[in-house]
């Protein structure tokens, strides 16, 4: 038994040698005759690639586009508006009232000379009703022994006591303005989801029909519109606004503006008739709505 064993072991050596036989200047097996061989030291043809950030850089790379030449970069938008119509409509609501409130609607056109400037004409009308701050003064001033009455028209400044400011509220209004559009921009939300919009701004002037009220002197305090203040006054406005584009042709378009006007009689600051004062009014506004493109 021992013999067979020796013997096996004897003829898988004869067979092994030749197999791990080496040179002076070789390394490895001869797999395969002479292409298997590889001298000392050389790299094999998988490792001589290039590192793997180099081959993911090649991978990834986009080659970038040319502008047109003579193009600025900034000027490139995707929603050109230049040599354009533009029709806005939108809801119209006062902030930051003080003695009045008004909500309405507005609808305008706007051409674009160019992608920088533009002109405004609009139109619209706003409801004008006292906010709750006026009916309260009032009630407290009649608990208090006051007439709740006003008579701008009186000789003695005194008669101006229940003359408040900010007692007239407008109407219809018609307007028109300059626009710069000097901003135009893309905010990327999620993924390939980017808002494209543009931030203006506008100064112009126009005229609005002007409504008064005052409050009754008896029963209940009610607030009524009193058909003697009722008039027209021009106005001049400031206005910043954004649009933000959801369509080739379709964009939300938000506006702050302010409007400037004077009203129909002065009014006495805290109550002083030496403190008689014009009586001009800031109305402040929201709009909120569309602008379509033609």
């Amino acid at each position: 038994m021992i013999r067979m064993h020796l013997g096996v072991l004897a003829a898988l050596s004869l067979f092994s040698v030749p197999s791990f036989a080496q040179d002076g200047d070789e390394v490895g097996a001869n797999w395969g005759g002479e292409g298997g061989k590889m001298a000392a030291g050389e790299v094999g043809e998988a490792a001589s690639v290039k590192a793997g950030q180099a081959v993911y850089d090649d991978l990834l790379r986009v080659d970038d586009r040319e502008p047109p030449k003579g193009t600025p970069v900034v000027w490139a938008r995707l929603y050109p508006v230049g040599k354009k119509w533009e029709i806005a409509l939108g809801f119209e609501m006062s902030v930051i009232d003080k003695y009045s409130k008004h909500t309405g609607g507005k609808l305008g056109g706007i051409y674009h000379f160019d992608e920088l400037f533009a002109a405004h004409l609009y139109g619209g009308y706003l409801h004008g009703q006292p906010t709750s701050l006026m009916v309260n003064a009032q009630d407290v001033s009649r608990n208090a022994g006051g007439s709740n009455v006003c008579n701008p028209n009186g000789s003695d400044p005194a008669t101006l006591r229940y003359c408040l400011p900010d007692t007239n509220t407008m109407s219809w209004f018609v307007g028109g303005e300059f626009i710069a559009e000097p901003f135009y921009g893309k905010l990327n939300l999620v993924s390939e989801l980017a808002l494209n919009f543009d931030i203006f701004f506008g100064a112009g002037a126009g005229i609005t029909g002007r409504k008064g009220f005052y409050t009754q002197s008896e029963g209940l305090v009610e607030v009524v519109d009193d058909p003697a203040r009722a008039g027209t006054a021009p106005f001049v406005s400031l206005m910043g606004g954004v649009r933000v584009w959801v369509m080739k042709n379709l964009a939300l378009r938000v506006e702050a503006r302010n409007y400037s006007w004077a009203a129909d009689r002065p009014y006495l600051e805290l109550n002083q008739p030496q403190f008689e004062q014009a009586d001009y009014i800031n109305t402040w506004t929201m709009t909120f709505g569309l602008g379509a493109t033609l």
